[in-house]
């Protein structure tokens, strides 16, 4: 049993590098460093404060990280076709 846990973490820990990444591009849609992710760290609280932050909506527009990666909306999609 003490084998099989260890099989199960290491074929998670590829998953870990990109899980991070997306965590730390969806901090900066939110206009927030991607430190803001040792949160985690801190039992519950920090969890909680986390997840409030990475499901908030983009910021409008371009931010000090980069444009948005929503873009700009079409005014075909948005029914003002002509």
């Amino acid at each position: 049993q003490k084998t099989f846990r260890r099989l199960k973490a290491y074929r998670q820990l590829p998953i870990l590098p990109p899980a991070l990444a997306v965590a730390v591009r969806r901090l900066h849609d939110t206009e927030r460093s991607g430190w803001w992710l040792l949160l985690i760290f801190l039992p519950l609280i920090g969890a909680i404060v986390l997840i409030i932050f990475l499901v908030q909506d983009s910021t409008p527009g371009d931010n000090a990280y980069g444009p948005n990666p929503k873009g700009e909306l079409d005014p075909l999609l948005e029914g003002e076709a002509d």
